[in-house]
């Protein structure tokens, strides 16, 4: 009996254990491309500054912030939606898809309204940069 509470607390102890160090190898591996430009966010060799992102984010948002663009980034990047993923290809999913997918994320990650308008602004500026 005692040997099969050890065989039940060592799987489940090896089974967290794989859970969570496959998220932290996924966010790390992530975030250290992230600096070289070749980010799994964006598929393009370098990633557009956010100067360029907020000038073509003013023809949909004439009103948007380099603030915005970059509470948006770090939130997507390293914040709270990497919380359970690293960050996914945004050129992989339309930018019809994408509101709808923040909207569903959002409530996961619990994130405020305004965090996740600039999680979208930010998303549907780098998909309108590498469309």
């Amino acid at each position: 009996m005692k040997l099969s509470y050890l065989f039940v607390a060592i799987l489940s102890a090896g089974i967290f254990l794989a859970c969570h160090s496959s998220k932290s190898a996924t966010t790390s591996s992530s975030s250290s491309t992230s600096g070289s430009g070749s980010s799994t966010a964006s598929s393009s060799s370098a990633a557009p500054s956010t100067e360029t992102l907020v000038n073509i984010a003013k023809s949909k948002w004439p009103d948007i912030t380099a603030a915005t663009i970059n509470e948006g980034k770090d939130l997507y990047q390293s914040g709270a939606c990497t919380g359970c993923h690293g960050p996914k290809n945004i050129t992989k999913r339309s930018a019809e898809e994408w509101p709808g997918i923040i909207d569903r994320m959002a409530t996961k990650a619990k994130i405020s309204d305004t965090q996740k308008d600039a999680v979208l602004k930010y998303v549907l500026a780098m998909k309108m940069a590498n469309p």
